[in-house]
């Protein structure tokens, strides 16, 4: 699950880079978005921690 969580997290930040660097046009907007978005993950991502370490200790209890 920890994997799975962050392959996504890398993929959509590698994502909002490479959309940024595209935008030439909308420079500013892409920019605020993509960090937008990166922050958006970090907060899933630190929402999902206690559940991580949950599972975690239910595999070593076995």
């Amino acid at each position: 699950m920890k994997k799975r969580v962050i392959k996504i997290a890398i993929v959509s930040a590698l994502s909002v880079l490479t959309s940024m660097s595209y935008a030439q046009e909308f420079k500013k907007f892409s920019v605020s978005a993509g960090w937008l978005h990166v922050i958006l993950i970090l907060i899933l991502l630190l929402k999902m921690e206690p559940q991580l370490k949950s599972v975690q200790f239910q595999q070593q209890a076995f």
